[in-house]
């Protein structure tokens, strides 16, 4: 890291990867090996990432042939537009792409997937729509290899918002 000043522990960057609400998935593509990177919706359970797609489609392709993902997420920013300037948080992830065959396990990250993008409480439809989905689709886990983040606060960093 070029500025070891902004550089923060391990801890602080798991905390940035687990509030953002979105990231982007790089992966190798399949076809020529050029970088592909794509935004996803996640959830970070014990460390590892989990993401869900379709059974088809340009990311599960790449990595049915090559799993090494890089993924990336910004946390909060505040913006200085009179300097030309950010207060920001993120975070650099490296792993490899498990496929999530246990539909126990699948069904388990697709209920957290929905808690912390869905309503909450979503009760017996919920779980309907969970059922009727969970074989229509991949779930990947991503155990953290790598993990580094860098932040720069020159005000008070802005409260996380309320968890529902």
């Amino acid at each position: 890291m070029r500025k070891k000043e902004r550089q923060i522990t391990q801890d602080e960057a798991y905390r940035i990867l687990e509030n953002a609400e979105y990231a982007t998935l790089c992966t190798v593509n399949a076809d020529d090996g050029a970088p592909y990177g794509v935004p996803i919706s996640y959830v970070v359970k014990d460390r590892v990432i989990y993401i869900h797609m379709a059974k088809e489609g340009q990311k599960l392709d790449n990595l049915k042939k090559d799993p090494r993902v890089c993924v990336t997420c910004v946390g909060q920013t505040l913006l200085y537009p009179e300097q030309y300037s950010t207060d920001f948080e993120s975070v650099i992830v490296t792993g490899r792409a498990e496929f999530v065959t246990d539909r126990g396990e699948k069904m388990e990250m697709l209920r957290i997937l929905c808690d912390k993008y869905g309503l909450p409480d979503g009760g017996v439809f919920l779980e309907k729509k969970i059922e009727g989905g969970v074989d229509r689709m991949e779930i990947m886990k991503i155990p953290v290899e790598t993990i580094s983040g860098k932040a720069r606060w020159r005000k008070p960093k802005p409260p996380l918002p309320a968890q529902p």
